[in-house]
């Protein structure tokens, strides 16, 4: 059952997020998600908390393909995170902490960067298009390969 947690405003937020692909139905040998060889060639956007670059699910080994030539983003550089940090996987992060700060001059920002410190987006971000990572587990447990939606 999913658990449910209070934010610091107060606002209840669900976190569900396992069995995406069963959720959507998807079917992993036959229909949409194999006939568009899981993703290739598609950029998938986050807006969460960020992203660790140098998890296993955001590396690009094993990708054959290379940015689309469609991609305008960018790799922003800031605070513990520098573009050499992006690759063929994780094509571009920004942040966006210049308004926030404006509005709130008190706030204290943990990472001003697009360096994910909580893991909820790090979490999200893999679990709609992570590669393949061997040797996940929970805390040691239910061991096997991680890999997101659009794993290509």
């Amino acid at each position: 059952m999913p658990k449910a947690f209070t934010t610091h405003r107060h606002c209840t937020a669900t976190l569900d997020t396992t069995h995406s692909y069963k959720f959507l139905s998807l079917n992993p040998s036959g229909g949409l998600w194999p006939a568009s060889n899981y993703g290739e060639d598609v950029i998938v956007g986050v807006i969460d908390s960020g992203v660790w670059p140098e998890t296993d699910t955001f590396k690009d080994h094993g990708l054959t393909s290379k940015i689309p030539s469609k991609w305008k983003g960018k790799c922003e550089v800031g605070q513990d995170f520098s573009s050499s940090l992006c690759n063929a996987k994780l094509i571009g992060v920004r942040y966006f902490n210049k308004g926030p700060k404006v509005s709130h001059p008190r706030l204290n920002i943990s990472m001003n960067s697009a360096r994910d410190t909580i893991g909820h987006g790090t979490h999200v971000a893999s679990t709609a298009a992570g590669n393949y990572a061997k040797g996940a587990s929970f805390f040691g447990y239910a061991k096997g390969k991680a890999r997101g939606t659009a794993p290509q």
